[in-house]
């Protein structure tokens, strides 16, 4: 495991990169939407489009099935799960509901089959985390999925020596975009929130980052386009995981990607 602390002279403009992991590392769409569609059709509730659900993925898993299944009160309106609306975090809203316990259950046993061989790391994602690694940056994860879970993905793309600390979703009481996560993560790497930025595909990153102070750089590859991205005003963007080392380590022009 990487060291802790910032990095001597800090070489970076961001000593701490915090990546989220579904759609910004390895490409999990494939299964993600397999698992949802085949845990809502195992237990009688209608198939949802793929586009539907990518639309929710970065959520804790109990708001993404309690919003396919229509029954959560948000209706898969990102703007709901914006803390800048109100003090509900998404994983919130359907807590303690059976029926939602259940297309979860159903999800994680249908996700095993499918993500075997089907999530790839995005071109480009590993050799961007060598790349800050090499220049002294500190990375870390901040994910919806379980620790549990993150621990088996990074394993398999042989990354689980990458990453100082570790954040699931069951590592915090609110989920994104709630900035408890981001918390998390820079009390574990001993940073202070100006040091680091939140990298990541979803609006839901984009405001856990805002929301903790951070800036924040939106990689369009992921699950949501570039325009869902602009919404949340993310500090940078990034086309391609090649171009987020330079965002990281201050080789652009700062805030270059806000002018066009």
């Amino acid at each position: 495991m990487p060291s802790i602390g910032p990095p001597r002279g800090r070489p970076a403009r961001y000593p701490l990169a915090v990546f989220d992991f579904d759609g910004t590392l390895a490409d999990t769409r494939k299964p993600i939407t397999m698992s949802a569609n085949h845990a809502l059709e195992e237990l009688g509730y209608a198939k949802r489009p793929d586009a539907e659900i990518q639309h929710l993925v970065g959520l804790p898993l109990a708001a993404v099935m309690g919003t396919l299944a229509g029954l959560n009160s948000a209706a898969g309106d990102a703007a709901a799960w914006d803390t800048s609306a109100g003090d509900t975090a998404a994983g919130d809203t359907a807590a303690g509901d059976e029926r939602v316990d259940a297309l979860c259950v159903a999800y994680r046993a249908a996700f095993v089959r499918y993500a075997s061989g089907n999530s790839p790391m995005y071109e480009g994602a590993a050799d961007a985390l060598d790349t800050l690694l090499n220049a002294g940056v500190v990375l870390a994860v901040a994910t919806s999925r379980s620790r549990r879970s993150l621990e088996m993905f990074l394993e398999a793309h042989a990354l689980q020596d990458k990453f100082t600390v570790l954040a699931g979703g069951d590592d915090v009481h609110r989920g994104k975009p709630h900035p408890e996560m981001l918390e998390f993560v820079l009390a574990g790497a001993g940073f202070m929130r100006d040091e680091a930025i939140m990298i990541g595909d979803t609006t839901h990153d984009m405001f856990m980052g805002r929301d903790a102070g951070m800036h924040t750089c939106a990689v369009t590859y992921g699950n949501h386009d570039r325009d869902r991205l602009a919404a949340a005003d993310p500090t940078y963007f990034a086309d391609h995981a090649s171009e987020i080392p330079a965002h990281v380590l201050g080789e652009d022009s700062p805030l270059s990607s806000l002018d066009g």
